[in-house]
């Protein structure tokens, strides 16, 4: 008997040394175990990410080199001193000399408004960064936008809220959407009962109530299961008509829609022009695009016919300038409706800060309102000029063709 008690308790003690063992061994292997894909976002991302063969810098209108392409990737300059630039697959804001605000160390990066930027890591929260460099902690927002008067809305959790420049909760009251706030200090939300209006300091201005609700120069463009209403910046009805369709007023005009006939209102929503077209739309600046036997006219600011209905397509006016299309090929005509560049071009873009691109002999190339085409570098890629530069793409085998 004491010879089988022995023999259990000996293979017992063995049994229990092996158990212990084999725990601090994975104890201890778990401790310098290195972190998984599932931990580490930024090894995640680089496992798949490839840098682009071409890479990416900016131009100016003579062709000269303002930035050598040497980035991955550039967002629109639409701030010469806060550039979303991407190199080596992380981003970062720099100057025109090429300088970086911070490292680049983020996984993506929005363009810079209101004096700041929102930069993401690789945990996919967010930082705010200024010039002096990164002034908050990691704001654990799965969405953010852009800052206006000092407050940006931010994503916490299923609701948004707003913070501060330095990241501080500045509106607690959680809604389902909020956009940032507008010219009228206002921003515009939607709780359950609806979209409404609050002020800089969180209070409600415009009772959450509207299926839509949208800015316009005097107030709010509402939607109701109605139809649509022109609201002041408090909320009540400046016009008591409601329309099947209403557009934003430009220089005292908007186009409205009542009883499938379209019409131009003045601010106090007097009918100025009546339309005899099923189809009209905004045309940009001012101007309107009707629809007549399947092509496209424009309108004067008056609804006086400028352009007959000769067009298969058109984007809206920008600079005074509408790039259209007659059949397959596109030109561009002026506010008198007169040709400033030929039907001729195959693909053409809008006019921006007194350019537009054309392709000829697989190149992009820029071509002012004269009709003159730029003598700078043939590129396969070139975006519009922002502030005078443009981001395009190098190709070095074009270089000497």
């Amino acid at each position: 008997m004491k010879n089988t008690i022995d023999f259990i308790i000996t293979h017992n003690t063995k049994s229990l040394a092996i158990i212990l063992g084999a725990i601090l061994l994975w104890s201890c292997q778990s401790e310098d175990k290195p972190a998984t894909y599932a931990d580490d976002g930024e090894a995640q991302y680089f496992e798949d990410y490839e840098p682009p063969r071409y890479k990416w810098g900016l131009i100016d209108i003579r062709g000269n080199n303002v930035i050598e392409p040497i980035y991955d990737d550039l967002k629109d300059p639409l701030d010469l001193q806060h550039i979303p630039a991407s190199l080596a697959g992380k981003w970062s804001y720099i100057s025109l000399q090429g300088e970086p605000i911070v490292p680049f160390q983020f996984k993506s990066v929005q363009q810079w408004q209101g004096g700041v930027g929102w930069a993401q890591n690789w945990q996919n929260t967010y930082h705010i960064v200024t010039n002096a460099g990164i002034i908050s902690d990691t704001i654990k927002a799965s969405q953010v936008k852009p800052f206006s008067h000092d407050l940006a809305p931010v994503k916490l959790g299923s609701t948004w809220k707003y913070v501060d420049k330095k990241g501080n909760i500045a509106i607690d009251q959680g809604y389902l959407s909020a956009k940032t706030f507008n010219e009228h200090k206002q921003a515009i939300v939607k709780t359950i009962k609806g979209y409404g209006t609050i002020t800089l300091k969180g209070d409600q201005v415009i009772t959450p109530q509207y299926l839509s609700l949208k800015s316009e120069d005097l107030g709010y463009i509402a939607k109701t299961s109605d139809g649509y209403l022109y609201l002041d910046t408090q909320g009540k009805r400046r016009i008591d008509k409601t329309y099947d369709k209403a557009t934003r007023y430009y220089k005292g005009t908007a186009l409205v829609k009542s009883n499938d006939t379209y019409s131009l209102i003045n601010t106090r929503g007097k009918i100025i022009h009546s339309l005899p077209y099923s189809l009209v739309s905004e045309g940009g600046e001012g101007y309107w695009k009707y629809r007549e036997d399947g092509l496209w006219g424009i309108l004067d600011t008056k609804g006086e016919v400028l352009c007959p209905a000769i067009y298969s397509d058109s984007y809206r006016y920008q600079e005074g300038f509408l790039t259209a299309s007659i059949g397959d090929n596109w030109g561009i005509i002026d506010s008198n409706c007169e040709e400033l560049l030929p039907f001729t071009f195959p693909i053409l873009w809008s006019f921006r800060e007194g350019y537009t691109r054309f392709i000829a002999n697989g190149f992009i190339q820029v071509i002012d309102s004269t009709g003159r085409v730029l003598p700078h570098i043939n590129q396969v890629e070139i975006k519009e000029f922002v502030n005078g530069v443009a981001r395009y793409q190098h190709y070095p085998l074009y270089d000497d063709r």
